[in-house]
């Protein structure tokens, strides 16, 4: 454990009063010192990155060929299904909390246009286990990133947008508006499912007529965008899931989204400030037991999405002790990667987390 104290001069401003008490070559080496012992913790530490795919089939629905789960810690998705000879996958991993214990996190990779489905399975698998409360989820990346794909669009961006995911269909299969005779805000209101499902299957009509594609599975996730609020760097959208069986029984259940798009890959953000306020606003008041997990990811599900969870658990593990705070940022990193490999992608997104957890006291 280290004091916190031990890291404020670090990242003083260098025009800070304070600063400039002793000779000025003198405090900048002893800087730059500790910066250069934080960058050399960091590369110290063994990535533990899964060598090969365990689970036949599944590199197709990997974002990145070298970025796998790493298997004791993997996400196993629940098939629909139980005669299903295959079962779904998910690019996806468990990841403790500052305790080293108990799972407080997934993390996972992007969507992709082929994975999107099983995503939005994972998440009504987690929020069941978490006995039905509201599901979290902090997006760490835009959809496209200096004309590179990032993450598929797997939510509906816009107020009062609609997407539909049907299982065994790439991508959306189709974006509406809510159907006219649906009130809004009625996540919770039973007598809305049947107007949904009409709208639904209306929706499965429409496109099978269009592709000529008889072979999509009639197990849809249909999800309406009802509110969004727009933050100081990034912005809440709550989503309102239903989840739709081969007999159309519905599930039904809520997701507020956060999203932090100005997060530039391998890099930090130019404002530690909302990082912080994002970590903090994501975390909120409630207790941490009993909840479904909040899902966290980027692109690749390691780099930005490795920042934020270290924050995460940083933030904890200093609540815990508030009479003399210390936190073990080096013992956090091993732990994620414990979990997931290669979590925290470079010693600059390390440093971020001192910087980052500097700034909360």
């Amino acid at each position: 454990m280290s004091d916190l104290r031990e890291y404020h001069a670090c990242f003083e401003d260098l025009h800070d009063k304070q600063s400039w008490q002793e000779d000025r070559e003198e405090y900048l080496m002893k800087q730059r010192r500790k910066i250069r012992q934080i960058h050399q913790e960091f590369w110290d530490l063994p990535t533990n990155h899964q060598e090969k795919p365990m689970v036949f089939g599944s590199q197709h629905k990997n974002r990145y060929k070298t970025i796998l789960p790493n298997e004791h810690s993997r996400v196993i998705l629940q098939p629909e299904d139980p005669e299903s000879p295959q079962e779904p996958y998910i690019n996806a991993n468990y990841i403790k909390g500052p305790d080293g214990t108990h799972n407080a996190y997934i993390a996972t990779q992007g969507p992709m246009p082929n994975t999107i489905y099983e995503f939005w399975l994972m998440v009504m698998q987690n929020v069941r286990r978490g006995g039905e409360c509201d599901q979290k989820i902090a997006m760490l990346t835009e959809f496209v990133e200096s004309g590179r794909t990032k993450c598929a669009v797997y939510f509906p961006t816009d107020v009062n947008q609609v997407l539909v995911f049907a299982h065994g269909a790439d991508d959306v299969l189709s974006a509406h508006a809510p159907p006219p005779n649906a009130t809004p805000d009625d996540c919770g209101a039973q007598a809305s499912d049947s107007v949904w499902l009409k709208a639904y299957l209306d929706m499965l009509e429409d496109d099978e007529e269009k592709n000529d594609d008889k072979f999509v599975h009639r197990c849809a996730f249909v999800i309406e965008n009802t509110g969004v609020i727009q933050k100081t760097g990034y912005s809440v959208r709550n989503l309102c899931v239903r989840h739709f069986d081969n007999d159309g029984k519905p599930h039904r259940f809520n997701v507020q989204h956060y999203w932090f798009p100005d997060w530039p890959d391998h890099r930090s953000p130019e404002d530690l400030g909302v990082v912080l306020d994002f970590a903090l606003d994501l975390l909120g008041n409630e207790p941490q037991d009993g909840v479904p997990l909040p899902v966290l990811h980027c692109s690749a599900g390691i780099g930005r999405t490795g920042c934020m969870a270290g924050i995460l658990n940083a933030v904890r593990q200093i609540d815990s002790a508030p009479v003399n705070p210390s936190v073990d940022i080096l013992g956090i990193v091993c732990n994620l990667r414990l979990q997931r490999g290669g979590m925290v992608q470079n010693s600059e997104q390390y440093e971020l987390i001192y910087r980052v957890v500097c700034l909360y006291q």
